[in-house]
């Protein structure tokens, strides 16, 4: 339905995505028109409210659709982010977490306007070193991040904001294991599989690589997909450059194919979800993936 409506379109998790509508302005120069009509359709496509934001970058629309959930729809107008971003708690702004936020609430500094206030360059240059530009950028709602197709109509994805920026590869490769886990998970529950896997890092400048990967066949089962993903990850990492979003990413998803697992593993899979689903993912593991590789 977002490829009917919207020509390029990020899914940033399962449940939400980015849309660029920059040829969408001459049949629909209204934003508050457009993303009505962007509710509609999800509504009548799939029975489900939604959030709509509008506005210039992915920053901003993200912090306004997360304040005005649910079932809103709100336009931030060009000019207007900075404005709109400053009674904002810091909290909001993607990167600071809450060992950062803990580090600013010693400042007496609560809002995302307040991170501008030049009188506070000293501490906030030790907090955030180099990075401390692009958070004002971020903070004055200049965001320079295009919307990434995702390369397949169809994907499943998770990625995360590090509290802190890491060059740690075991901590990265744990991350995307974890996520790989989940969304494997979630290709049994739907009864799909999938034929590629995209990882996605963001470094401490905010640059944004990704690298996609073909499985052998369609698979979703974490332990034989996970060579594929670490491989795609290694060709990503750059010596000595710290990361502060990591991604993963399932598509080509197709129904999972007749036979792809004997009929006993089929079944010790199906218990291992459904433990899974009732008690979380703590008591039980897959075999051939240790506790420490979790």
């Amino acid at each position: 339905m977002t490829d009917q409506l919207f020509s390029l379109t990020e899914w940033s998790s399962i449940d939400e995505f980015y849309a660029d509508t920059t040829q969408l302005q001459t049949r629909h120069p209204d934003p508050h028109s457009l993303g009505q009509l962007a509710k509609d359709a999800l509504y009548d496509a799939t029975g489900l409210r939604c959030t709509i934001a509008v506005a210039t970058g992915k920053t901003v629309a993200k912090i306004a659709a997360d304040s005005h959930k649910p079932d809103g729809l709100v336009v931030v107008p060009p000019g207007t982010e900075e404005a709109f971003l400053a009674p904002r708690p810091l909290r909001a702004l993607p990167g600071i977490g809450p060992k950062t936020a803990a580090r600013l609430e010693p400042l007496g500094l609560k809002t995302i306007g307040e991170l501008l206030d030049q009188r506070w360059e000293q501490p906030l240059r030790h907090i955030f070193g180099t990075r401390l530009h692009w958070v004002r950028e971020l903070a004055r709602g200049i965001d320079h991040e295009p919307v990434v197709a995702d390369r397949e109509s169809k994907s499943l994805s998770h990625e995360t904001t590090f509290e802190r920026d890491t060059r740690d590869r075991p901590f990265l490769e744990r991350t995307l294991r974890g996520f790989l886990r989940d969304l494997a998970r979630d290709l049994r529950q739907e009864g799909l599989a999938a034929g590629s896997c995209t990882v996605k890092l963001k470094n401490s400048r905010f640059a944004i690589t990704t690298k996609q990967h073909r499985f052998p066949h369609q698979l979703n089962y974490d332990p034989d997909m996970w060579p594929t993903v670490q491989q795609a990850l290694q060709e990503l990492l750059r010596p000595g450059t710290e990361y502060r979003l990591a991604g993963l990413a399932l598509s080509s998803l197709t129904p999972a194919p007749p036979g792809l697992f004997n009929q006993r593993r089929t079944k010790a899979i199906e218990t291992m979800d459904a433990l899974i689903a009732k008690h979380g993912s703590s008591v039980i593991g897959l075999g051939g993936v240790s506790h420490d590789d979790e």
